[in-house]
């Protein structure tokens, strides 16, 4: 990301906070929300994205954080919130419509001369045009194509708190079950391609496993420092396939992400004398 500065730049960096990473701990659970993007679209989806996720999050009890991936060919976009239980993320969740609209009128007069009544539609049918071809393209709407509740099952470096910062890259592979019954052999596999990671060159910073409360999805996720770490190869460091035998009982798909967006939550209200 470009940041220019105006006026007295050592001043404006000794004020700038520092953008704190998205941290796996648990018990807290992460909910991934998939949308599916092109690359001539990605880029305002994220934008739009980003800004309707830090307004629905920020100010919720329970939340701790969320991350915006984009998949560098451009097909998906993954936003990843962290919060400290189950049961946090379903009162957010379970917020009545109606309030939740109200929520959002200050936040769309700023981006628009006229309130829409339907805010999914006026996202939905929002255009953008590229500075290159001058044609306009409509944003996807904000809806996510799929929504999954992870439950943290294993990292490595086990002894460290896994991280995505600002300037990660991360091969993300997920896996779709379609036979429950064998969800166990498909976790088994990917629990093994854990140790294979050390194997990579360069070697990740860390792996995180994630597995689904529903049990229907796994993604294992590989992250590097920064896209310096992974310049010069030919081939980008990924996960090996699922064997054939698995390959009829899950779908897996696997895509090399940067880091769009991190959203930390508001710091804690100072405490009051009684």
């Amino acid at each position: 990301m470009l940041n220019v500065l105006w006026g007295y730049p050592s001043i404006a960096k000794a004020d700038k906070k520092p953008v704190q990473p998205l941290l796996f701990k648990p018990p807290e659970i992460t909910i991934a929300n998939i949308y599916l993007t092109t690359a001539e679209s990605q880029k305002g989806a994220m934008s739009t994205i980003a800004k309707t996720s830090k307004t629905l999050y920020k100010k919720n009890p329970g939340f701790d954080g969320f991350v915006v991936l984009g998949s560098k060919d451009g097909n998906k976009i993954i936003v990843l919130s962290q919060w400290q239980n189950l049961e946090s993320y379903q009162t957010y969740n379970a917020q009545p419509v109606e309030d939740y609209k109200t929520k959002y009128t200050d936040y769309k007069s700023k981006f628009s001369d006229t309130i829409v009544e339907d805010y999914k539609a006026k996202y939905a049918e929002k255009t953008y045009t590229s500075s290159k071809s001058k044609t306009k393209e409509t944003a996807p709407p904000l809806e996510p194509s799929k929504t999954i509740i992870f439950e943290l099952e294993q990292t490595q470096p086990n002894k460290r708190v896994a991280a995505i910062r600002k300037d990660s890259l991360i091969q993300l592979s997920e896996y779709t079950i379609k036979d429950p019954e064998n969800e166990t052999n498909v976790l088994d596999f990917v629990e093994k391609l854990i140790p294979t990671t050390n194997n990579m060159e360069p070697s990740p910073r860390s792996v995180v496993l994630l597995r689904s409360s529903d049990r229907q999805e796994i993604a294992l996720l590989a992250n590097w420092n920064c896209s310096a770490d992974l310049e010069g190869l030919e081939t980008t460091p990924s996960f090996a396939q699922l064997p054939e035998e698995l390959g009829a009982v899950a779908d897996n798909e696997q895509h090399l992400y940067e880091v769009l967006k991190i959203i930390t939550p508001p710091p804690p209200e100072p405490e009051t004398a009684s």
